[in-house]
């Protein structure tokens, strides 16, 4: 199980396209993520988070507590973060 969180914010069309092309691998990576918690957290309503940890930019993408992606990366990336982390917890 690993936990991911995605830092947003209200209107940002780059964030909305991180977050669907992480619902398409969600979708595809189903069985190895059944247990896997996705948070979605708006830096706006929710900025002692984003400072915890460090945000400063949007879309910023966390696997486990640890920032990976920053900005819009590729699928491919987006799919080579999720694996890695999950071979790392197994």
């Amino acid at each position: 199980m690993i936990n991911i969180k995605i830092f947003t914010m209200t209107g940002c069309n780059k964030c909305k396209r991180v977050m669907q092309d992480l619902t398409d691998l969600v979708e595809s990576l189903k069985p190895e993520l059944h247990e896997s918690v996705i948070e979605i957290i708006n830096i706006s309503e929710r900025p002692d988070i984003a400072i915890k940890y460090g945000v400063i930019t949007s879309p910023t993408i966390l696997i486990g507590e640890e920032i990976l992606l920053r900005g819009i990366p590729t699928k491919e990336r987006l799919l080579e973060s999720i694996t890695k982390a999950l071979s790392e917890e197994g």
